[in-house]
């Protein structure tokens, strides 16, 4: 379609889901060109804001944190959905934490839960929001957010892990009943094997 009718209304489209092929490929820098030359040869076009977004995923897996900050920044201020503006959260503590500013993914990841409680992805935003924490050196905060992952979000894969950390919270308190119960959870939960 790029290469034969290039002067077609399709273009943009076709450079917004190839990039996406792309970034589902793992196919990084090419997903983010392909998102880039949307946004450079149609400033205007509707797709411009998502691009943007795809675009922030592609440079987070690139390692081009602060690039990947700069699209969420512009995905952000095109007032999204409230579904892409949750995500755009997730994605923003993501490249926070991956650009080694966990206070910063902290006061994100906390921000997502609190405006969008039912969000669909709220098991690794807690998970990556209770190692944040960890990381913080804040013990009690890491716990509390393996806790809720552990007692809410009960059918998630991450569900097993959570309980064992709650319960080496536990065991390290001396709670070895509490402990138990919380193994015993961890191990309900876990994958056979």
């Amino acid at each position: 379609l790029v290469a034969k009718w290039s002067s077609s209304s399709f273009v943009p489209f076709a450079y917004y889901g190839k990039g996406w092929a792309e970034l589902k490929c793992q196919q990084y820098a090419a997903g983010a060109a392909s998102f880039s030359t949307l946004i450079e040869r149609y400033p205007q076009h509707d797709l411009v804001s998502d691009a943007h977004f795809a675009r922030a995923m592609c440079y987070r897996q690139m390692g081009q944190h602060r690039q990947s900050l700069g699209d969420v920044a512009v995905y952000l201020k095109s007032d999204p959905p409230p579904a892409g503006r949750a995500d755009a959260l997730n994605e923003r503590g993501l490249s926070e934490i991956a650009a080694g500013d966990t206070a910063a993914a902290v006061e994100t990841f906390e921000i997502l839960l609190r405006e969008y409680a039912d969000y669909a992805n709220a098991a690794s935003v807690l998970y990556e929001l209770a190692w944040a924490y960890k990381k913080l050196d804040k013990p009690a905060e890491s716990v509390a957010a393996f806790s809720k992952l552990a007692s809410q979000l009960g059918s998630s894969p991450l569900a097993a892990e959570a309980h064992w950390r709650v319960g080496e919270d536990h065991f390290d308190r001396g709670e070895f009943s509490q402990a138990i119960k919380a193994y015993e959870q961890a191990k309900q939960k876990a994958a056979p094997g």
